[in-house]
């Protein structure tokens, strides 16, 4: 089943198109939707009891986890066009970035090249 505007392709759900299409026809307008939207699929994901987690200080980590660094994703810079350098007014004084991460000066959170660290 598919339809102009997509719904369907992306939510699995029939959209107000093929309802209507499905009631004109005198099919049952549920039988086109995924299996994960299914009452037994959703008992089946609930049979199990679902615990809260508890606070940081409770967790059992294993020790190789404790204090590992993660780096932050490789980037590739976009090819674009550049921007043009505005020239500053006399007096004006350029304002230096601050990362919000780590607090460090002279960068932002978009081009920290700091690792994050773990709890």
């Amino acid at each position: 089943m598919t339809c102009s505007s997509r719904e369907f392709d992306y939510f699995k759900i029939p959209c107000s198109h093929a309802i209507v299409g499905a009631i004109m026809r005198n099919i049952n307008p549920y039988s086109p939707c995924d299996e994960a939207y299914t009452m037994n699929s959703w008992i089946l994901a609930y049979a199990e009891p679902i615990f809260p987690v508890g606070h940081v200080s409770t967790w059992n980590s294993s020790p190789e986890f404790v204090n590992i660094s993660v780096e932050p994703p490789k980037t590739v810079p976009r090819v674009r066009r550049q921007k043009t350098a505005r020239i500053p007014s006399t007096g004006e004084v350029r304002q230096t970035r601050k990362c919000d991460r780590y607090g460090a000066w002279g960068h932002n959170r978009k081009t920290c090249s700091e690792p994050l660290t773990t709890l």
